[in-house]
């Protein structure tokens, strides 16, 4: 999550976006923390601000159907204040004490549905780190020039794109299994995988339990018809 951003046009909307995607071509990426996401409480609603926000973002920049929302699940368990550190993973209640954890942990620490490094992207004002639309954003533009510079032939790799998002180096275990859990929740979310993300590699305990997790944290943000309607 880590260094440098770019942008891809809109091309569709996510199956996901169901709950915002016809306005997502308008929205405003320095906006606030927008009134559904402050409103969501509880682990479920929590989640579901990560989704949506995911969402909208997959539409707007044109990723991948999925992708933002597995990287989500993959790294936050879907949480908008979830807190990373070399030492623990911490779950905030509001994005008042998120910042509060994050200042405590040091500069090393990981913040939002999204994990940016905040003492590398976000020092100045770590506060958007805890905006899922913000973070979205920020993500997906990181993911898409990360899967641009790792083009094979001339296509995007998505699977080099979440391993150096995830700051592990190509070829390493810790790559592998970014990928997998990646890959896996996509295949929870019912969707296929793009070029990079497939199952290769992965073992087929890790992708079980990484499919379980998608499956349950989305199905109570979403409701499980929505997981089942999914393609």
């Amino acid at each position: 999550m880590r260094r440098d951003e770019g942008i891809l046009v809109p091309l569709f909307c996510s199956a996901l976006a169901v709950l915002a995607c016809s306005g997502a071509a308008s929205a405003d990426p320095q906006r606030e923390l927008s009134p559904a996401y402050a409103t969501a409480s509880g682990r479920a609603g929590l989640a579901h601000a990560c989704l949506a926000a995911a969402a909208e973002a997959e539409a707007l920049l044109g990723l991948p159907r999925g992708l933002l929302a597995a990287v989500a699940l993959a790294e936050s368990a879907a949480h908008p204040f979830a807190i990373g550190s070399a030492s623990r993973s911490r779950y905030a209640a509001n994005r008042e004490e998120a910042l509060r954890l994050a200042r405590a942990a040091g500069p090393g620490a990981s913040g939002g549905c999204f994990q940016i490094n905040i003492g590398v992207h976000a020092r100045r004002d770590p506060a958007w780190v805890f905006d899922p639309w913000a973070s979205a954003l920020f993500a997906g533009r990181m993911l898409a020039r990360q899967a641009a510079a790792g083009a094979r032939a001339g296509a995007p790799d998505w699977g080099v794109a979440v391993a150096r998002y995830s700051g592990a180096a190509a070829g390493s275990e810790a790559a592998r299994r970014q990928r997998c859990r990646v890959a896996a929740g996509l295949a929870g979310l019912g969707h296929p995988p793009p070029r990079g993300l497939g199952t290769q590699g992965c073992r087929p305990g890790e992708l079980a339990a990484a499919r379980a997790k998608a499956v349950t944290v989305a199905a109570r943000a979403l409701g499980p018809e929505a997981i089942a309607s999914l393609p």
